[in-house]
């Protein structure tokens, strides 16, 4: 008995704690988007991967850097769903799709994102050798991985390597509507 409740016990204190992640993540959405539909999208779509919450923290500050950098031409909501359903299948899908092919990486960022000598490298390489676009070349990456995890940290990497510096430009910039937002919420 004293078991099951240990076990209990724990469980709850683990549903608390996603919750409160959730409620933290939905607020940085909501602060950048200022809308709460989109931003609980955002959230959900990423925390039905069920992953750690530094796994996620990384998927979330690449979907924000990449909406930074191209507003509403990629909704957030569809980023984080094309995020998600990629890092289930293996396979880049939706607007995801997109921020890689717009991606303007050298060789040494890839080998940053990718893991320099691991098997995604090394599939990605081959990919692209072989005159595949980015997308497929980064699907062919996704593939030559083991997990969930190890997919979502490829795809955070990406995400913050290529569009880092669009959110702290944006930062930099909108802190009135980044303010405006805050406030509202």
């Amino acid at each position: 008995y004293r078991q099951m409740q240990a076990k209990l016990e724990g469980s709850a204190t683990s549903f608390g704690y996603a919750m409160e992640f959730a409620n933290e993540k939905y607020k940085e959405f909501y602060t950048y988007v200022g809308d709460d539909q989109m931003a609980t999208n955002a959230i959900t779509n990423l925390m039905g991967l069920g992953l750690e919450t530094q796994t996620l923290e990384g998927l979330v500050d690449g979907a924000i850097s990449t909406w930074t950098a191209y507003g509403d031409s990629i909704p957030i909501e569809s980023l984080t769903e094309s995020i998600a359903e990629s890092i289930n299948v293996s396979k880049v899908t939706g607007t995801l799709a997109d921020t890689i092919n717009w991606a303007s990486l050298s060789n040494e960022k890839w080998e940053t994102v990718l893991g320099k000598g691991t098997k995604a490298q090394k599939a990605f390489n081959k990919a692209t050798k072989d005159g595949e676009a980015l997308e497929d070349a980064f699907s062919s990456a996704l593939g030559a991985t083991s997990d969930t995890k190890e997919r979502a940290n490829l795809i955070s990497r990406l995400l913050n390597e290529t569009y880092g510096e669009s959110r702290a430009k944006y930062d930099e910039l909108a802190d009135s509507i980044l303010d405006a937002n805050e406030a509202e919420l």
